[in-house]
């Protein structure tokens, strides 16, 4: 679970600060303070050291990984029925 849902979660985090025009190094505090946050907030078990750098770190470059994976596939720069047909068809 550590390793799968800690990244993904962080991945998440980071992934939002990425298409909000925010740079790599800038995104990582987003992945930082969003791990922190459920750890003290979400939990009812103690802050895990590991939780928070395998969130951070692992969200990090799998958000990475995603982001440009996406920004391959994805045209954000069409509108209209061009955006959902073009995207959608670009993603077969």
């Amino acid at each position: 679970m550590n390793f799968f849902f800690h990244p993904y979660t962080g991945a998440g985090y980071f992934m939002s600060a990425r298409a909000n025009g925010y740079g790599f190094l800038e995104s990582l505090p987003f992945s930082f303070f969003g791990s922190l946050m459920w750890e003290y907030f979400g939990e009812r078990t103690l802050p895990s050291y590991n939780d928070i750098i395998n969130t951070t770190i692992s969200g990090a470059l799998f958000g990475e990984i995603l982001y440009r994976l996406s920004s391959n596939l994805l045209d954000d720069q069409s509108t209209g029925a061009e955006r959902v047909f073009g995207n959608w068809g670009r993603s077969f």
